[in-house]
């Protein structure tokens, strides 16, 4: 019966201290606690269609709320739509 070769110890050291790296860094975004991220920018213009579908009541609890009748400026970012061509290739 023949014998196994035995596992080179550099490949050894080597699995142990990747594993220690990444257990140390696993345990110190742990301890970091959640990213914090400031709030979106959001617009307190309501579009005037909506505006004059809502009854008194809404209007008046919006207003309070701060938020006015106006035109909402669209963006095209969230809906995936560009709004300009990619440089270099005109219109």
């Amino acid at each position: 019966m023949q014998m196994k070769n035995p596992i080179p110890t550099p490949l050894i050291i080597a699995a142990v201290v990747i594993a220690v790296a990444l257990g140390g860094f696993l345990i110190y975004k742990g301890g970091a606690g959640p990213a914090e991220f400031e709030a979106p920018k959001t617009s307190k213009l309501v579009p005037q269609g909506i505006w004059d579908k809502m009854t008194p009541a809404q209007q008046a609890a919006s207003k309070a709320q701060g938020y006015a009748p106006g035109e909402v400026k669209q963006t095209g970012g969230p809906s995936g739509i560009p709004t300009a061509p990619p440089p270099g290739i005109a219109r």
